[in-house]
């Protein structure tokens, strides 16, 4: 880790604008009047997730939201008025898009902490407040409605991986519980997926619905996964 990392930062800022905006003219004139992505990333605020060089997209192809855990709030009035939410109302009522992915990684620090107690974060009001909205994974967790799951974990030891895994399939049905995501999804306007990110292979990967767990992209999968939702 460097001990300058403003400067480091700062000069990769201008190293973009030097290089990158010069490549991309034309790209970034068209952009400048509006966006039009087709598809939307929730993915954790970890620094080691890099979603927009994941999925070597361009700019103006995706519309991404971040936050802690990549958890998705119970549809509650207060809950409803988060960030992510906002940000998911937009991009499915607003802009049209059709693609939403829920993108875990391995060694979660939120889902640590859920396993940890998160009674402990009691002095971290803000902090505490916020993993309240990973409670009810928790439990489903704990319940044993994980074993329904069980083919996801066959190779996972790291318990913090295993709850991320588990957290990414949950939050992909917690967003069936907005009437604007339900809605489109039973029209067909709108399809959900689950991706999880492997730091330490620097993989993404995706779920084979035959084999019931996430395994590496290949064009097999790819096509499954379009045919899956009318693409091929």
């Amino acid at each position: 880790m460097t001990d300058k990392p403003l400067k480091k930062f700062l000069h990769g800022v201008m190293e973009f604008q030097q290089t990158k905006t010069k490549e991309s003219k034309s790209l970034y004139e068209n952009l400048a009047s509006g966006q039009a992505p087709n598809c939307f990333v929730l993915t954790c605020s970890d620094s080691r997730v890099l979603p927009l060089y994941s999925s070597n997209s361009k700019g103006g192809e995706v519309f991404y939201a971040r936050n802690v855990g990549n958890l998705i709030p119970e549809p509650t009035e207060e809950k409803t008025k988060s960030d992510v939410m906002g940000s998911l109302i937009y991009a499915a009522s607003h802009l049209g898009v059709k693609h939403f992915f829920i993108v875990g990684h391995s060694d979660c620090g939120a889902m640590g902490a859920l396993l940890g107690g998160r009674e402990k974060l009691k002095h971290q009001k803000l902090l505490y407040w916020y993993l309240e909205d990973g409670e009810q994974m928790l439990q489903e967790y704990r319940n044993g409605i994980q074993e329904k799951y069980s083919k996801l974990y066959s190779e996972i030891d790291n318990p913090k991986t295993k709850l991320a895994i588990f957290n990414c399939q949950y939050q992909c049905r917690q967003l069936l519980k907005y009437d604007f995501m339900s809605e489109k999804v039973k029209e067909g306007k709108i399809f959900i997926h689950p991706l999880f990110y492997d730091i330490k292979k620097c993989e993404i990967l995706a779920m084979d619905p035959e084999k019931e767990k996430f395994v590496s992209l290949d064009e097999s999968l790819i096509e499954k996964m379009l045919k899956s939702v009318g693409e091929n």
